[in-house]
Parts: C-alpha cells; sequence; structure tokens
C-alpha cells in the first residue's frame, strides 16, 4: 500500500490445446484368411480407447479385426492425457475367410481320340496352379489332359487370393488313343 514493488516471474508450461497426431498401420493389406492387427501410433500419450488395448508407454493403440470394417470405414476417437481429439479411421477390406466355389466343365466327355481341356470356374480370383493356365482376370484355370486320369481321379485344390481352399476331383475316362488291332 506504501507503494514499493517487486517483480514476480509467471510461468506456465501446463496448457496443451494440440490433438494428438495418429498414424494408423495394418499387419497386412494383401488378401488374407487371417486376422489382421491394426496399429495406431501417437505422438503423445493418450487415454484408452474401449475395446484397443492401450501400450504400457500410452503411445500406440493396437485391435485385432477378424472381418473387414464397414464399407466408409470405423472412425475412431482418440484423446490426450488432458482431452484434446483426434480422429482417426480404421479401414479394413482385405479380410476373406470365404471358400471359393466353381464348376469343372470338360470340353469332350463322349469317347475320343482327342485331348480332353479341363476348365474350373471359381467365382472369385484364383492363385495360379502348377501345370494349369489361369485366364487374365484369374477366374479360370484351363489343362490339356492327353490321358485318362486315375481310375478315382485326380485331386485339384484351388485357392482364392487370399489362401481360402476348395477341393474337387478331376475324372478322365474317355480318351482312347490306341488304335483297334485285327
Amino acid at each position: 500500500l506504501a507503494g514499493n514493488e517487486t517483480k514476480a516471474t509467471i510461468k506456465i508450461t501446463n496448457i496443451d490445446k494440440k490433438a494428438p497426431t495418429a498414424k494408423v498401420t495394418y499387419s497386412t493389406t494383401n488378401p488374407t484368411n487371417k486376422d489382421v492387427t491394426t496399429t495406431i501410433t501417437l505422438d503423445e500419450k493418450v487415454q484408452a480407447v474401449e475395446g484397443w488395448t492401450l501400450s504400457n508407454d500410452g503411445l500406440k493403440l493396437t485391435k485385432s479385426y477378424s472381418a473387414n470394417t464397414a464399407t466408409n470405414g470405423e472412425e475412431i476417437i482418440i484423446k490426450d492425457l488432458v482431452g484434446n481429439e483426434t480422429k482417426t479411421t480404421i479401414k479394413i477390406t482385405n479380410i476373406d475367410k470365404i471358400v471359393p466355389t466353381g464348376s469343372i466343365a470338360y470340353s469332350i466327355t463322349e469317347p475320343t481320340n482327342k485331348n480332353v481341356v479341363v476348365t474350373i470356374t471359381a467365382n472369385e480370383k484364383l492363385q495360379q496352379i502348377n501345370g494349369w493356365s489361369i485366364s487374365s482376370d484369374g477366374l479360370k484355370l484351363t489343362k490339356t489332359y492327353t490321358a485318362n486320369t486315375a481310375t478315382n481321379g485326380e485331386e485339384i485344390i484351388i485357392k482364392d487370393l487370399a489362401g481360402n481352399e476348395a477341393k474337387g476331383t478331376i475324372k478322365i475316362a474317355n480318351i482312347d488313343k490306341i488304335a483297334p488291332t485285327a
């Protein structure tokens, strides 16, 4: 009250108005029939998010997905320790756990002395099979047989791009290339 002065230093360091920055990575983006683990890496410590595992250092969130997300993805809201929010979208479209289906067609089914071409037509893109030709769209496999298969046939396993397998049997008993004897 007498007019004497003193100086005081004010130091404020606890104001944080910056939202955390998130980077999303996936265990695989290739077609797969396995679960996909999603990791969100952050530039500062964050709060736990329901359904996600928070790392001990508070800088990573992980979650395993057994199915694809909705077409537009799944939006996640992440808050840092003081409540600043950032939103990120998880988009998984590469999980395929459905077995491919297909049909087997033979170029000739009646007795013949010619080769028989077998065509397998599938409902989704297939992996290449050794000894078979694959169409440019990946939906058809073809192979030319010059002789009959064993009596029980020849088992074939087709795989889609994710690795799901379907089995079938190729049976050819109509090829006869032996001339008759008199």
